[in-house]
Formats: C-alpha cells, sequence, structure tokens
C-alpha cells in the first residue's frame, strides 16, 4: 500500500517540541535562526516570509529603517550643545507618552493633535504648547538634515510641516513707567534686579540675558562702544541664515556689565557666584508680589490689573515703548531689538553702531522722560 504524502513543508522551517523555528540562508544578509512564535505550520510560514521580506528591504540601497520618536529624542539631548538643552528635555519628556513609540516619518499635524487638544483642555497657554512642539520641530529636522544610516540615507526623508498653534489667549505686552520699574527694582534682590536693568536697557530676552557670555563681548575703537554678539541659538532668530545679532549696551548697561566683572569666566550673570537659568522665577514672582502690594502707596493709584502679571519679557516691551517715545526710527529699533529684516545684513558699518548706541543712549537716564509721555505711547500701541 502506497504511504500517503503530507503537505509539503516550506524550507527553512524546523519544528521544535510544539513551536516552528525558522533556519534558513538569505542571500547577502545571512543565517536567519529564531522562533516563530507559532504552533500551526500556516502561521510559521506567514511569519517566514514577512521576515525575509523585511530582509530584502534591508538589503535595498534606498533601505531607511524605521526610528522611534523616543529613540530621535534621546539622540538629540545627549549630542545637543545648547545651553537650553534641559528645558527641550522637560518639553520633550511631556509629548513622550503621545508620540514617542512612533517611527519619525509617523510624526505630524494629525498625531501631534490628541497632545495639542489634551494639554488645551488643561488651560495650557497656546505659547507653552509651542514650545514643545518646537522642540518636536527640531528633533526631526536633525533627523532630516543630520542623522545618517549606514547607507547614507537620512533618518527621516523629510521633515513635516508641523502647524503652529495659537488660540488667541496670548496677553499683550505690558511696558513699564520708570515709576513703576523703580517700584519693582526696589523690590527685587540685586542680582534679579542686575539683570532686569539690562533687559529695559537692551531689549534683550530672557534667554539672552541669563546665558549672556563674556566671550561674546565686542569693543569698538574709536567709538567707545560696547555690545555683545549673541549667537542664533539663543536670540530665537528663524530666519534662513539663522544669524545672531547684537545687543548694544548704553550707559546703564554697560555700568550693570561692569559690576559683574571678575566674578565668573564665562558667564555675566549670576546668583551666589552660579550662572543663573531664568529670571521668571520665585524671586521674580516674590518680588512682584510686593510691588503690587506698595503700589497705590508708592505712586498713588489703584494697581493695574495688568501689573499683577508683568513678566519678564515685558521689559523688552518697555525697551520698545521707550524708543519709540523717544522717536527713534523704526529701522533702528527693529535692530535694537534683533527683529529679523528681510535682505538687511547683521555686519553692520562703524556708522551704524554708532548711530544705534546714540538711540540706545537715549534711553539711558531713568526718569528721562515723564511716565504721561510713556503712559501716552503705551495706550497708543497696547492700549494701556
Amino acid at each position: 500500500m502506497a504511504k500517503r504524502k503530507g503537505r509539503r513543508r516550506t524550507p527553512g522551517l524546523v519544528k521544535v517540541g510544539q513551536v516552528w523555528h525558522v533556519d534558513k540562508r538569505v542571500r547577502g544578509f545571512g543565517r536567519v535562526c529564531e522562533s516563530t512564535g507559532a504552533e500551526r505550520l500556516e502561521d510559521a510560514e506567514e511569519y517566514l516570509q514577512q521576515r525575509i521580506e523585511g530582509i530584502r528591504r534591508q538589503l535595498r540601497p534606498d533601505y531607511v529603517p524605521d526610528v522611534t520618536f523616543e529613540a530621535a529624542a534621546a539622540k538629540y539631548i545627549v549630542e545637543s550643545e545648547k545651553e537650553s538643552i534641559a528645558l527641550d528635555a522637560e518639553h520633550l519628556a511631556k509629548i513622550m507618552p503621545y508620540i514617542g513609540g512612533l517611527p519619525l516619518r509617523c510624526i505630524h499635524d494629525e498625531t501631534l493633535k490628541p497632545f495639542i487638544e489634551h494639554r488645551r483642555r488643561e488651560g495650557r497657554k497656546s505659547a507653552t504648547v509651542e514650545r514643545t512642539l518646537a522642540s518636536v520641530r527640531m528633533v526631526l529636522s536633525a533627523a532630516h538634515e543630520r542623522w545618517r544610516h549606514f547607507n547614507g540615507e537620512p533618518w527621516l526623508r523629510a521633515a513635516p510641516i508641523i502647524s503652529r498653534v495659537d488660540w488667541g489667549d496670548a496677553q499683550p505686552g505690558y511696558p513699564l513707567t520708570w515709576t513703576e520699574e523703580n517700584l519693582l527694582l526696589g523690590c527685587q534682590p540685586l542680582h534679579l534686579a542686575k539683570e532686569s536693568v539690562f533687559a529695559s536697557n537692551t531689549g534683550a530676552r530672557e534667554q539672552e540675558v541669563v546665558q549672556l557670555r563674556w566671550e561674546w563681548e565686542t569693543h569698538f575703537p574709536g567709538l567707545g562702544a560696547v555690545a555683545f554678539w549673541v549667537p542664533a541659538s539663543v536670540t530665537k532668530n528663524t530666519s534662513r541664515n539663522k544669524e545672531g545679532r547684537y545687543l548694544i549696551l548704553n550707559s546703564v548697561a554697560r555700568a550693570v556689565v561692569d559690576s559683574q566683572r571678575g566674578l565668573h569666566p564665562d558667564r555675566v550673570f549670576l546668583y551666589r557666584g552660579q550662572p543663573v537659568n531664568s529670571m521668571n522665577n520665585t524671586a521674580w514672582e516674590n518680588a512682584l508680589a510686593r510691588a503690587i502690594d506698595n503700589y497705590s502707596e508708592l505712586i498713588g493709584r489703584p494697581c493695574p490689573e495688568r501689573f499683577r502679571s508683568v513678566s519678564p519679557h515685558d521689559l523688552r516691551h518697555t525697551y520698545a515703548t521707550r524708543l519709540r517715545a523717544f522717536e527713534v526710527s523704526e529701522d533702528d529699533r527693529a535692530d535694537l531689538l534683533g527683529h529679523h529684516r528681510r535682505g538687511v545684513t547683521r555686519l553692520y558699518s562703524h556708522a551704524q553702531i554708532a548711530k544705534l548706541v546714540a538711540a540706545a543712549e537715549r534711553i539711558a537716564s531713568l526718569g528721562g522722560l515723564d511716565d504721561r509721555v510713556l503712559s501716552r505711547v503705551r495706550r497708543e500701541y497696547y492700549g494701556y
């Protein structure tokens, strides 16, 4: 009696106990030995087919392995030389439960939407959510522009355009009058008061102040002028050329800087001998609370509601408002504030530097312009 023939087994599959295993050589790759985890032959054959197809894709010269966003973010944090990388790490940690396990190619507006909607329901400001998304963009940009696989292919073939979020909840700026500034400064500890005076006399952003380095200091012979060249990584410059910008110092800002010389080899502003990381901290909040309590008594009118939430960024608005009040031209204001102007180079001539220093010097004398003039300009531009 002839022996009945069974179903022909797929080459490369071996049954060990109740489970099928792969034992197969793949040309150009080598030997594959692993368990399929399947007890049924049909399931094991499907596993083997998918495994071989995956290997063949890897052997193609244009193959791009899937890298998770979590792995890319970790690489970005480890390799970054940014002073503010700790802040980026905090923001990336917040979004990791939503997209950490996704391949880079799957990060786009739709996969980010659950995070954005959840943060909005929590009552977070759109600016806060936007800072998190900015960190995501930086990771994706690095994966596209800098990082390469073994075959030269980028980790991400094209960085997606991630839409900005803004649900119209940003508070307008609150430029301080000189009386209000003096009240706030009088309530601040010395190290914070120096940072505040520097900001209101240069228009520097918070990170430009706290990260200010001596190596950025620039002297202009013959002008008696001093400036700091702040790199693009700190200035928030988003132009294509990613230029830095000059912080032009008037005599008040120079006096603040001179008082810090010799205290630290690298950084200008310190607290108890160590570089500072922020201005908008507990010290700022405590000083503002004291200023609010004393506002009516020392200034002679009720404390405005908006003053109760004054932040370090309002010192930049203060600087801009004073420049307007002294009728400094729009172009000079843009240069002093570090606003990007298309087609304008940052390689200034001595004549341009002298012009900017003269403009900045016009507001160097605290109280040099009547508060009523500043209040009028403030109402005109900010509605206060």
